[in-house]
């Protein structure tokens, strides 16, 4: 029976993708990204901030 939903597979591809950005733009653009991305979600943006203080660093190049 084919699973609906296959974590390890979803963590493949989201692998995959992150390894694209690096080699497009590079790693360092490519974390700086990530972590726009992860602060711009309402739930892991919170989390995220209360735990790392220093990533308003991140969100002050994004303005």
């Amino acid at each position: 029976m084919k699973k609906e939903f296959d974590c390890v597979e979803m963590k493949g591809q989201i692998q995959a993708e992150h390894r694209r950005e690096a080699e497009e733009v590079g790693e360092k653009e490519a974390a700086r990204r990530q972590w726009q991305r992860i602060l711009a979600d309402p739930l892991l943006g919170k989390v995220a901030r209360e735990r790392w203080p220093e990533l308003r660093l991140i969100e002050a190049q994004k303005r």
